[in-house]
């Protein structure tokens, strides 16, 4: 509203305003627009679906809070080291902190709302709630080789690798390390649910291995080295025995 400032003179006469006054409901209708403005001019962030768009967050989109809901089936979980699940949706795998303790096992289907945070490496979800749906077939993972591992666009992808076993020592205390070559190229894959009778046996056999690829990396978010989480010996399938398993 605009006066005239024979028009405002009228007015402070009639209702015997000062002239400060008369000026402090227009500035708090003013300052009333200008929040208003400001609030309709943040744009209210999307739900995210799909692990996929997430995956796809730079590190400071990922930073910006955004809320997440994800339907997947879980591919591993070892929550007393990981404190977190991996999770798999029909578009890409990812990481869910979700906390120690966590009574969730691979083949779990499960439905997850939290938030979007950067991450170590890629981002990451802060899962709020979780609830488990029943049981679900693992997916059928892609077969890669190490140098497609090394690159660190897999990281937490279910994954499928060929090698042989060339050594097998005990990791921690409820997964083995197995050391695979792999073209020339050394993997390791911890695995859990392995006894060392049995893990000897596989040394010098040609294996195909399911599990979930991860990576190590240094504070400035680099790759160093690829790995691999695996559940148990169910996700192992021996393609060629070791020679002195070779039965004539």
């Amino acid at each position: 509203m605009f006066w005239t400032e024979s028009g405002r003179i009228r007015a402070l006469k009639t209702l015997h305003f000062s002239p400060w006054e008369s000026r402090v409901p227009a500035f708090l209708m003013l300052l009333s627009s200008l929040v208003c403005f400001r609030a309709s001019a943040v744009p209210e962030l999307p739900l995210l679906t799909s692990v996929r768009q997430v995956r796809e967050m730079s590190t400071e989109q990922a930073a910006k809070g955004y809320r997440v809901r994800l339907r997947g089936v879980v591919t591993f979980c070892n929550a007393e080291d990981d404190a977190g699940l991996f999770l798999q949706d029909a578009t890409a795998g990812i990481f869910v902190q979700w906390g120690e303790g966590t009574n969730i096992n691979a083949g779990d289907e499960v439905e997850i709302e939290g938030t979007i945070k950067p991450g170590d490496y890629v981002p990451l979800v802060f899962a709020e709630h979780l609830r488990v749906l029943g049981r679900a077939a693992l997916p059928t993972p892609d077969k890669f080789s190490y140098e497609q591992l090394a690159v660190g666009k897999e990281d937490c992808q279910w994954v499928e690798v060929q090698g042989v076993v060339r050594s097998v020592i005990p990791a921690t205390k409820d997964r083995m390390r197995l050391d695979l070559m792999l073209n020339g190229e050394r993997l390791t894959a911890l695995v859990g649910h392995l006894d060392m009778a049995d893990a000897e046996r596989l040394i010098c056999a040609t294996v195909r291995m399911e599990g979930v690829c991860r990576v190590r990396f240094n504070r400035k978010r680099q790759l160093r080295a690829p790995y691999l989480s695996v559940t148990s010996l169910s996700n192992i399938v021996v393609e060629v025995p070791a020679p002195s398993e070779i039965v004539e």
